[in-house]
């Protein structure tokens, strides 16, 4: 989420979703903190942002085919943009884990996300956010892997330590730096300069999982509008449609999308964390929202009005999870 996501989060913040208009920063932790959270959304995924009215058709079609794959041993890799994104399939990945494993692999570090920890120096806001991504995976039951993109354009501190940071501050930083005009597209490009070796290492680990479920962001909205999202799911596109059988992921690995609920189609798959813990025998919701909490430099320290807003928030994706069935 972050980074410019700070980027992303919340939906209730983010006007793509046709609900509250951010309002005024003022001195509350909870709006510092979502705000924050999801400024990144509000900047970055303005660019062809659409308003929606509701989710039509929105758990129509139930569907346990990708639960009983799960039970039957096939893994989950969850691809994801930044440090936090897992929320959203967090609760499937905990599944996952007591049934066969989970895998967090993350595209960058979340460098260019806000900071509400003061004591995170001499660290960089990078290392702060990979450290709180590995400590969320255990917690969820899964393995993680950060690779070398970079998030976004520009960073609090010119080395990238990690040292508190207004919402104020990064939502200008953000914009001075021109973070709020890149396209999912210049996105791509810039991280095929960054890290040339991303997609081929992707594909390389994505085959030592198979048979797998991949869940990354739909290309048209990446859940929130954010560009990185998008970005990372064309990426992903490019794995699997590949022509060259080389340059392809293995033909027993189906790809989903996450899908915000607003945006739910009558055809897509609807997971219900309630049934996840019928079937596992623990509360899967709550170990996914113990897991977000650990993300302290974007929500605040544990037990924070903030952090517990956050959780709050997202309490809804975790208790139910909409699937996109791509091949």
């Amino acid at each position: 989420m972050n980074r410019n996501r700070a980027t992303d989060h919340s939906p209730a913040l983010n006007p793509c979703y046709g609900d509250k208009l951010w309002g005024s920063w003022g001195s509350d932790a909870r709006l510092r903190t979502s705000t924050l959270l999801l400024l990144g959304v509000l900047l970055l995924g303005a660019q062809g942002c659409t308003t929606f009215s509701g989710g039509a058709g929105y758990g129509q079609k139930e569907n346990s085919d990708v639960i009983n794959r799960i039970v039957r041993g096939q893994n989950v890799i969850f691809i994801s943009a930044h440090p936090d994104d897992e929320v959203y399939v967090s609760s499937l990945l905990g599944f996952a884990a007591d049934y066969s494993s989970g895998t967090i692999l993350c595209a960058t570090a979340g460098q260019s996300g806000g900071c509400f920890l003061a004591e995170a120096s001499p660290l960089t806001l990078g290392e702060v956010r990979t450290r709180e991504l590995a400590k969320a995976a255990a917690r969820i039951g899964v393995s993680s892997v950060v690779y070398g993109c970079k998030n976004g354009i520009s960073m609090a501190h010119p080395n990238g330590t990690a040292i508190l940071e207004s919402g104020e501050q990064a939502v200008a930083r953000w914009i001075a730096a021109g973070e709020d005009k890149e396209t999912a597209e210049q996105a791509v490009a810039r991280w095929r300069g960054e890290c040339p070796e991303f997609a081929a290492q992707l594909r390389k680990k994505i085959n030592s999982l198979r048979p797998c479920i991949v869940i990354t962001f739909d290309p048209e909205y990446g859940m929130t509008g954010h560009n990185e999202h998008r970005a990372l799911s064309l990426v992903v596109q490019e794995l699997f449609n590949a022509k060259e059988k080389k340059n392809r992921v293995s033909d027993d690995v189906s790809l989903f999308y996450v899908i915000h609920p607003d945006r739910a189609k009558p055809e897509d798959l609807r997971i219900s964390s309630a049934e996840l813990t019928e079937r596992g025998g623990r509360d899967y919701v709550q170990n996914a929202l113990e897991a977000f909490a650990v993300h302290e430099s974007q929500l605040g320290p544990t037990g924070s009005p903030g952090n517990n807003q956050a959780l709050a928030d997202y309490r809804h994706l975790a208790e139910t999870l909409i699937l996109r069935p791509v091949q």
